[in-house]
C-alpha cells in the first residue's frame, strides 16, 4: 500500500501538469507566442539528436540510468 501511495505522489503532480499544458498549449496553438515556442523548440531536439549521431533510444536510456542513480 505505501509503495503505491508513494508511486500516485510520484506520477500525478507531473501527469496533471504535463496534461494541463497539453491542453493549454492546444487551446492557443494559435497565438503567436506559441507558435514561436514550438517552432523554436524543433530544431533544438532535432539539433541535439543530430548532433551527437547516437540513437536516441541510448540517449533515453542513459538519461534513465542517471535517473536511477540519484536514488541509490
Amino acid at each position: 500500500m505505501g509503495a503505491a501511495v508513494a508511486l500516485a505522489g510520484m506520477l500525478i503532480p507531473s501527469t496533471t501538469l504535463a496534461l494541463a499544458v497539453t491542453r493549454w498549449g492546444l487551446r492557443r496553438r494559435d497565438q503567436r507566442g506559441v507558435r514561436a515556442f514550438v517552432a523554436g523548440m524543433a530544431p533544438i531536439t532535432i539539433a541535439l539528436s543530430l548532433r551527437t549521431r547516437l540513437n536516441p533510444v541510448w540517449m533515453i536510456a542513459a538519461g534513465a540510468a542517471v535517473g536511477a542513480a540519484g536514488w541509490l
